[in-house]
């Protein structure tokens, strides 16, 4: 969810594929995940605050 506590985007956990982020600017990062209605790879990119990206890569350091 964005600060307007809207949602962005929603996978399950066992179609995303690789996390990553950017060595440069660490607070792009992105994820790779199955689509569920074409069964095709997409690559979705994001930019957000720090105190999220914390959250977000300690919590994929978990599943992955």
């Amino acid at each position: 969810m964005d600060e307007s506590k809207m949602l962005v985007m929603s996978h399950p956990m066992y179609r995303v594929f690789y996390v990553a982020h950017d060595s440069y600017d660490l607070q792009i990062f992105c994820y790779v995940a199955r689509d569920g209605a074409s069964n095709s790879f997409k690559c979705n990119v994001f930019k957000c605050p720090d105190k999220f990206l914390l959250f977000i890569f300690s919590f994929f350091g978990k599943i992955f």
